[in-house]
């Protein structure tokens, strides 16, 4: 018997997320998962990541013509047995969240480990990794520092990309809300630029 599967992939960080989006009895079906799911969070800013595929089964597969990831990379997916949460990743939230500094501003997003947990001042306070997020074009940097070993998440913004952790600390320290609620941040940041041109001071061209 033919079917069709679904796949969905794409490259983060120099590795490939992929998701298996769901085995469908016709290409129809299949092409019809696709251009829903287009429209999703996570897939709408990737959609040139699908792919489908032609296969042959002696036996009907589980779960056919179901769609998984139904409401994008941060959904529920729903079988008969059970619910199981599928997380979307941190980097793909920001990269999710923060779309528009993409498309209409040439941000670039890039993530570093960059050690052991250092002060303003240089000083040891604690062990890493500290992984840094960087949201940056020309104008400004968007440093969004994670201390793994506490889930702490500070952000700190500079005027340039820097993996000097001396130098993002002593960059403008945004408010602690915004570091535990990325959606709301990037509201913020997207209602400045509209209102004022900049980021914490820092003019965007």
């Amino acid at each position: 018997m033919v079917y069709y599967k679904v796949i969905h992939k794409h490259n983060l960080f120099d590795k490939i997320e992929k998701r298996r989006i769901g085995i469908f009895t016709t290409l129809e079906l299949a092409e019809d998962a696709v251009d829903k799911l287009k429209k999703e969070i996570g897939f709408k800013q990737t959609s040139d990541g699908f792919k489908i595929v032609k296969i042959h089964r002696l036996f009907k597969p589980n779960y056919l013509d179901i769609i998984f990831y139904k409401k994008g990379f941060d959904t529920h997916k729903n079988d008969k047995k059970k619910t199981v949460v599928v997380r979307q990743s941190f980097a793909e939230k920001l990269l999710e969240r923060f779309d528009f500094l993409f498309k209409d501003y040439g941000f670039k997003l890039e993530k570093i480990d960059l050690g052991n947990a250092i002060d303003e001042n240089g000083k040891f306070f604690f062990y890493g990794p500290v992984y840094c997020y960087y949201i940056y074009n020309d104008d400004v940097c968007i440093n969004i520092l994670n201390l793994v070993q506490r889930q702490d998440y500070n952000i700190y913004i500079t005027k340039n990309k820097s993996d000097d952790q001396t130098y993002i600390r002593k960059g403008v320290s945004v408010e602690g809300e915004y570091a535990y609620n990325i959606g709301l941040f990037a509201t913020y940041i997207k209602a400045s630029i509209e209102s004022t041109g900049e980021i914490y001071g820092f003019k965007i061209n």
